[in-house]
């Protein structure tokens, strides 16, 4: 019977039919034969990216803890270095006669005249004094804050 199919009046029908079919089986063979390629080279890039991943985090790992341990001997050298200057800063001002006025000298000719009001010029000199020492304080911290950072940068 099949071969009368190809020999009667549906017989270029028929053959193009088979023809098709053939195609379609064909096609997706080789669909399948490539996707299953295509699925392998996917799960080898996936594996592959893995394994960099991994070494990129244990790289990064270390890195970070170097960058941890910098750190803590950065903070630990600022701390030291500034309770030196507060030490430093406190042992200066601790001097004696820092922060007065002079008296006049005893052989001017008006004593009186040296200074017009002097209670209000100590009082707004040490107030001066006060600012000046609070950013020279501030200035310095800084500096030592930034020495640090350079040289945790290296």
């Amino acid at each position: 019977m099949i071969g009368n199919i190809f020999l009667g009046p549906y017989a270029t029908v028929a053959r193009w039919t088979a023809t098709a079919v053939a195609i379609a089986v064909f096609g997706t063979f080789c669909y399948a034969k490539g996707y299953n390629r295509m699925n392998l080279n996917h799960k080898l890039f996936v594996a592959q990216i893995e394994v960099v991943s991994e070494q990129a985090k244990a790289r990064n790992a270390v890195t970070n803890a170097k960058n941890k341990a910098d750190k803590e001997k950065a903070d630990e050298k600022v701390k030291r270095d500034t309770a030196a200057l507060a030490s430093t800063i406190a042992g200066l001002r601790a001097r004696p006669g820092s922060g007065r006025v002079p008296a006049a000298p005893p052989d001017s000719r008006r004593p009186d005249l040296a200074c017009f009001d002097r209670p209000e010029y100590q009082r707004a000199y040490g107030e001066l004094l006060q600012e000046i020492r609070g950013l020279s304080d501030e200035g310095s911290k800084s500096t030592i804050g930034l020495d640090a950072a350079k040289e945790w940068a290296k």
